[in-house]
């Protein structure tokens, strides 16, 4: 692989620190997905995307966090759940032993 092709994974994956927003085709590589499905994804309710009509960027910043929340969605850690719950309470154990005297 070539320099410039490993720099471009990188900023197409959002591994640069200077991408700021993702075009259709950084999104499609990004999830290895086609063209079309990156449209679709982009219609999806909730999906992050620019605010300007007929150009299709993603902000990476609100990309993470979407994916980080749908990530954990159906996890004990998902939104709108207790993260941290305290363990179970614990049996005390075996009693302990009589030393004779």
């Amino acid at each position: 692989m070539a320099a410039g092709t490993n720099t471009q994974l990188r900023a197409v994956h959002g591994t640069n620190d200077t991408e700021v927003f993702l075009d259709v085709d950084a999104l499609a590589v990004r999830y290895s997905i086609g063209r079309g499905k990156s449209y679709e994804l982009l219609g999806a309710p909730g999906f992050p995307r620019s605010v300007v009509p007929g150009v299709y960027r993603i902000p990476l910043a609100a990309l993470r966090a979407w994916e980080l929340a749908h990530s954990l969605e159906a996890t004990v850690a998902g939104p709108g759940r207790l993260a941290l719950a305290p363990p179970p309470p614990r049996s005390a154990g075996r009693p302990a032993k009589a030393v004779a005297s």
